[in-house]
């Protein structure tokens, strides 16, 4: 929220929309269906893919594709790739073996 400057109001909702519209009318970024939130201290984090508009008109079945992964975050394999990322392990690897259990790709 800092990023773009917007002051939070304590409505995770408002915000949330809020963000969305800021990022559409500075950065030309659509913001899609979050995959999930996780909770990190007092606060809920949501996790959206974000593309560009570029992208959305020439790739129109991605939106798609990508709410696929709603949810995704409660998935216990996910907290494995995430630790992959962390600890510096082959990232596109653990994606691709995470993504093909899902029957993603």
């Amino acid at each position: 929220m800092s990023m773009i400057k917007i002051f939070e109001s304590g409505n995770e909702k408002n915000d949330y929309d809020i963000s969305k519209k800021q990022y559409k009318d500075k950065f030309n970024l659509t913001w899609l269906m979050p995959f999930g939130a996780m909770t990190e201290g007092r606060e809920s984090l949501y996790y959206s893919p974000v593309i560009t508009e570029y992208v959305l008109v020439n790739f129109p079945v991605l939106p798609r594709v990508l709410n696929k992964l709603k949810g995704i975050s409660e998935d216990r394999n996910f907290n494995k790739l995430i630790g992959s990322a962390i600890s510096g392990d082959k990232i596109r690897a653990a994606a691709k073996d995470f993504l093909k259990q899902k029957k993603l790709i």
